[in-house]
């Protein structure tokens, strides 16, 4: 009997040895039939389970990998490595808050189970509870220093927590011990850009680019730090790799793309893209096409083809379809509108900007007349707090309506909001001592919203559509700018080559939106004391466009 058994025992040991070469070597099928031959002879082997269910989620059959797994750990619940597979099993099905569970009761059984801390600080990562995570990167690094992993998704937690002289340090520690590391590099350079230190963020994008040329989002945020730098020329270039993203499909011409070329007998089809205040900034340029086309037809939002109804250079608008596809009009060329920079040549010396290039509806500004109070004396700003939520940096450049707060005690003021959106229900309970009205409920379209402008003495705003629109149309504007500006804003100026009568303050250090507040509330009481706007205009001269 001793013999049989030891028999059997060096029998499903050598199976094991068998199933677990070929499990190593990605034979899953030979790996899994091994596994089978093993249990059909000790139905309840927990190393065989565990093994047979790592097979299962290898083969994307997860559900069946999570019943073998368990029925592991109900044979033998105090390996820790059996905890550590039920929560990668459990995480590849969605179930983070269990799989979280398990990760945790592999490190109670061993506290230095580094794949553990590992992985459980991933799921706390895709969480976003991010601190948590932070700590659990760290005691992976404490025990296994070398993983150049763990440093990496340490720069990404710290990152999420805008800590970003601690995310460029890890970056660096992974990059490191491993030279070759192409996801390091990347973001790397962001986490640089971020920090607006540019020239060493633009070598991590071509160190990057030299491990992979064809790298799109690389390859476009290296346009952005040239073009945030200044450097127009070879910033407009590298800018075309946007369009190779899934997102600007719909701006990859179907037909024939225009050339920059005089083309006197065709008609051009231009189409928006990007943001709202993308395309008013950029509408600028279509006055010089049209100079070389016959006719030129304009494609954008539905919420800005009223303001743009009678724009010089516009034969024909039309409102964007929700499917993205191109009006039902013949037209030979088109062109998507931020590239036209770079086919004109634009460079910082070349921006054309004459102000206003935009201008009201007559009648509507006589409408919106009606509704805004009379309070002689007293200078009319339009101020906006915060961007549109779905814009990727939105978090950075916004501000809560209660951050104005040093701007409520300043005598002379009205404040109007121009906010729309989300944070719009902020101005019901502006900080205390600010006069404040809302009529944004009037507000239908961005024609409205200019007609609203042009009744006002200035506008203030975060780095929002508004804050283009009160620029375009040659009114006083103050920008409110985060640390690292969006690239159009460039670095260091207080003014802006696209609009002559825009002055920006931006954030000295990450964040500090109490520093700007307190510039802005010190400009505008310099104005108040004077009683002259800026762009030498006498306080009551600038009630219409």
């Amino acid at each position: 009997m001793a013999d049989f058994l030891m028999k059997m025992t060096k029998k499903i040991e050598n199976l094991l040895k068998r199933a677990v070469a070929h499990h190593r070597n990605g034979e899953w099928e030979e790996a899994e039939g091994l596994y089978h031959r093993v249990l059909q002879n000790v139905p309840n082997h927990p190393d065989a389970l565990h093994l047979l269910g790592l097979v299962n989620q290898q083969k994307g059959e997860t559900a069946r990998a999570e019943e073998l797994v368990r029925r592991a750990i109900s044979l033998d619940g105090r390996a820790p490595l059996f905890h550590l597979s039920l929560g990668n099993v459990l995480s590849a099905r969605g179930k983070s808050n269990e799989a979280m569970e398990s990760f945790r009761q592999a490190l109670r059984l061993e506290p230095r189970f580094t794949e553990a801390h590992y992985n459980l600080a991933n799921e706390l990562l895709r969480m976003d509870r991010v601190d948590e995570a932070v700590f659990h990167y760290q005691e992976t690094l404490r025990i296994n220093p070398d993983l150049a992993e763990g440093h990496y998704n340490l720069g990404k937690a710290f990152d999420k927590l805008d800590k970003l002289a601690e995310a460029e340090a890890s970056y660096r520690r992974a990059l490191e011990r491993n030279p070759n590391y192409f996801d390091a590099w990347f973001n790397l350079a962001i986490s640089l850009s971020d920090q607006c230190k540019l020239e060493d963020a633009e070598r991590c994008y071509q160190q990057a680019l030299a491990m992979r040329p064809g790298y799109v989002d690389a390859n476009w945020n290296l346009s952005l730090v040239w073009l945030l730098a200044g450097n127009l020329k070879e910033g407009w270039q590298k800018y075309e790799w946007r369009l190779r993203q899934p997102k600007y499909q719909f701006l990859q011409s179907r037909r024939n793309r225009w050339q920059g070329k005089e083309a006197p007998d065709k008609t051009l089809l231009v189409r928006a893209e990007q943001g709202l205040g993308d395309v008013i900034q950029f509408i600028r340029f279509l006055p010089l096409v049209k100079t070389r086309v016959g006719r030129l037809l304009f494609e954008c939002q539905p919420s800005l083809t009223r303001l743009f109804q009678n724009f010089s250079g516009i034969d024909q608008i039309y409102s964007r379809k929700a499917d993205l596809s191109p009006p039902d009009v013949p037209y030979d060329l088109d062109f998507p509108l931020l590239s036209l920079p770079g086919i004109l040549g634009v460079t910082l010396d070349s921006i054309p900007a004459r102000v206003p290039y935009i201008l009201p509806e007559k009648n509507r500004v006589e409408e919106w007349k009606q509704r805004i109070p009379p309070d002689p004396g007293q200078i009319k700003i339009g101020i906006v707090w915060a961007g549109h939520v779905g814009h990727m940096g939105n978090s950075k450049r916004s501000t809560s309506l209660f951050s104005w707060a040093p701007l409520a005690g300043i005598q002379g003021v009205t404040f109007f909001s121009l906010q729309v959106g989300e944070a719009a229900v902020e101005a019901q309970n502006p900080p205390p001592g600010m006069n404040l009205f809302d009529l944004t409920g009037s507000i239908e379209d961005f024609a409205d919203t200019a007609a609203f402008i042009a009744l006002l003495d200035m506008v203030v705003s975060v780095d929002t559509a508004v804050a283009h629109l009160a620029g375009a149309m040659g009114k006083p504007a103050w920008t409110l700018l985060p640390f690292t500006p969006d690239w159009r804003w460039l670095l260091g100026r207080k003014d802006t080559p696209w609009y002559p009568t825009m002055r920006l303050f931006r954030q000295r250090v990450p964040g500090d939106w109490k520093g700007v507040f307190g510039e802005v509330a010190k400009g505008l009481r310099e104005v108040i004391d004077s009683g002259i706007l800026p762009g030498k205009f006498p306080i009551r001269g600038l009630q219409t466009c």
